[in-house]
């Protein structure tokens, strides 16, 4: 069973997120926090990371540069989910920059769905 990880400071957007992942097979760690996030990610090594932008210690960016350079964290993919990010830029960007994938809230089960089976299947 795959792990992910999702990190928003919005509860109801952890929960909701949770609830999709976990009756699509996967096992779900929750964080509310930036530096909560790197402390599970280091402990737990998720196979994936879906992170919310705005958080009230780290920006999700500053989350993922972190998990990019500790070299027990290094290797998980992230998708960015976000409410900085309209839908119309979502589908300029098509979904990805920099290799990470973008996708504005609210997203629909399907397409997280989707995101998370091109991430890791």
């Amino acid at each position: 069973m795959k792990t992910i990880m999702v990190v928003d400071d919005d509860i109801t957007v952890r929960q909701l997120t949770k609830a999709v992942l976990e009756k699509s097979g996967y096992r779900v760690l929750l964080a509310g926090t930036g530096r909560e996030a790197l402390a599970l990610a280091g402990s737990e090594l998720p196979d994936l990371a879906v992170i919310d932008i705005n958080l009230p210690d780290l920006s999700g960016t500053q989350v993922a540069n972190s998990l990019s350079q500790n070299p027990l964290t290094q290797r998980i993919p992230i998708i960015f989910l976000t409410g900085m990010l309209s839908l119309d830029e979502e589908k300029q960007l098509h979904n990805t920059l920099g290799g990470n994938f973008f996708l504005a809230k609210p997203c629909d089960r399907e397409k997280l769905l989707k995101a998370v089976v091109k991430k890791i299947g």
